[in-house]
């Protein structure tokens, strides 16, 4: 049997013998490299049982066997391991003002867990200082202290994984409160797009690398930093809103921790289940979930708005979904080419047999769930539906433009470029002048119809 003496660092061959094996010397083993490669060293043993010292100098597979008389000449297979180094930690270590020394800053070149004042030896040189507390985390600790004769100390950190190498620090002792204060601000609580820094004095050299941010429980990630003089300002992009921390490894900049609470408007969906040649054309919540309907014949659903499921089959094949709306238990989406169709859940849908506008130039423009009904128009129809399954046609009262359709003082009004139409049933309908231009939106309260529109216009009424 031929194997390897360690699974993780290889240094020698074993070889075991069925028999006792007399006068064999290293010359009589062959190595040949194949996927790993080595260097024969010394063979020791005697009997049944020799070892070959080798040193790996490739981990892999390499290739045995022995040529003397009376053993085998098979080739055997051995796998060699070269223990792989880790280098140490590096550090550096400076003061944290150069007036007023309060704290020894740490910058390591890795993560440090478990790391506590008494891992740091302080040797008093020139200058001496009394330990004080450490705090910090991951590559950023500081260690407080407190001067008593400024000059030179040297500092080593004594813990495994971590350079022993001697560090020079030069501390000073003068009046207290010489660290440049600062405040940290979101730029906006509920869409942070950045924090704004406000300095006590004038600050030279800040670099976005001396600015530290915890996340706690808001995440950000770090963008570019801007400014001079007593306002700078770091861009961020939020990733979880809350509260992270954050604090400047400068010199003559206070060591404190602020706490700046992060928000996040808007959370991009990252799977739609639209592409980017689909326009989604309207949206709707009903019975838990979620609706949204858009080019090419697509709709998709969501319990959360934020996982989205596409539906296979929404009875409008490639044309284009124009909106949607949910009433009476039931989604209704419109389409081109006069299309409707119904669901219960948003995930199975139906199409509507008799829409009453027909398939040739009666794209419709416009579907609502307004009071008890959905009404749905085109350039040249319009038609209502209790149900969103069973349509009534009705007089071409208005004109394609329509944009909007409430209730509002017991009757329906509807509102176009040109003209504004009321009913009380939803099928009678008397037209008005539209002396207001174009409207984009209608609402009625406090005893009052509200439209605005175009050119900055707002109007009220009470006589609809």
């Amino acid at each position: 049997m031929v194997s390897p003496n360690s699974a993780t660092n290889t240094t020698a061959i074993h070889f075991v013998f069925s028999a006792v094996v007399s006068g064999l010397t290293a010359s009589d083993i062959n190595i040949t490299n194949g996927t790993g490669s080595v260097t024969k060293g010394t063979l020791t043993g005697s009997g049944q049982s020799w070892s070959l010292g080798i040193t790996v100098a490739t981990a892999g597979n390499v290739t045995v066997n022995i040529t003397k008389s009376g053993i085998e000449s098979t080739v055997k297979t051995v796998a060699v391991v070269k223990e792989v180094v880790v280098s140490d930690i590096t550090y550096t270590a400076t003061d944290n003002n150069t007036t007023n020394t309060t704290a020894i800053y740490f910058l390591f070149s890795a993560d440090v867990l478990g790391l506590t004042a008494s891992d740091i030896t302080i040797t008093d040189g020139t200058g001496s200082v009394t330990k004080g507390t450490l705090t910090g985390s991951g590559q950023y600790w500081t260690l407080g202290i407190t001067v008593n004769t400024p000059g030179n100390i040297t500092v080593k950190i004594i813990k495994s994984g971590i350079e022993s190498a001697v560090k020079t620090v030069a501390v000073a002792k003068g009046s207290v409160g010489n660290d440049i204060t600062y405040t940290a601000t979101a730029d906006s609580a509920i869409d942070t797009t950045a924090i704004n820094f406000s300095f006590g004095e004038y600050v030279y050299g800040l670099t976005t690398s001396d600015i530290i941010i915890t996340n706690g429980t808001g995440s950000v990630t770090k963008g570019t930093l801007t400014g001079y003089g007593y306002n700078w300002t770091l861009r961020v992009t939020v990733n979880t809103p809350g509260n992270i921390t954050v604090y400047i490894f400068k010199s003559d900049i206070e060591y404190a921790q602020k706490t700046v609470a992060v928000g996040k408007l808007w959370t991009a969906v990252s799977d739609s289940k639209f592409v980017s040649t689909d326009s989604i054309k309207g949206i709707a919540w009903g019975n838990g979930k979620f609706v949204a309907v858009g080019g090419n014949g697509k709709i998709a659903w969501s319990s959360d708005g934020a996982t989205w499921n596409a539906v296979s089959d929404s009875k409008f094949g490639t044309s284009t979904i124009g909106g949607i709306a949910y009433g009476n238990s039931k989604f209704v989406a419109f389409g081109d080419s006069g299309k409707i169709a119904w669901s219960t859940d948003g995930a199975t849908w139906n199409a509507v047999s008799d829409s009453k506008f027909g398939s040739t130039n009666n794209n419709i423009g416009l579907i609502a769930w307004v009071n008890d009904r959905f009404i749905a128009w085109s350039y040249n129809k319009m038609a209502y539906s209790l149900d969103g399954v069973t349509w009534t046609i009705t007089d071409n009262i208005i004109d394609y433009s329509s944009k909007v359709i409430i209730w509002g003082n017991n009757k329906f009004v509807l509102a176009s470029n040109y003209e504004i139409a009321y009913s009380s049933d939803g099928t009678t309908w008397i037209v008005i002048k539209n002396t207001f231009g174009t409207v984009n939106g209608i609402a009625w309260g406090n005893g009052k119809f509200v439209a605005v529109g175009e050119d900055g216009k707002i109007a009220w009424s009470t006589g609809l």
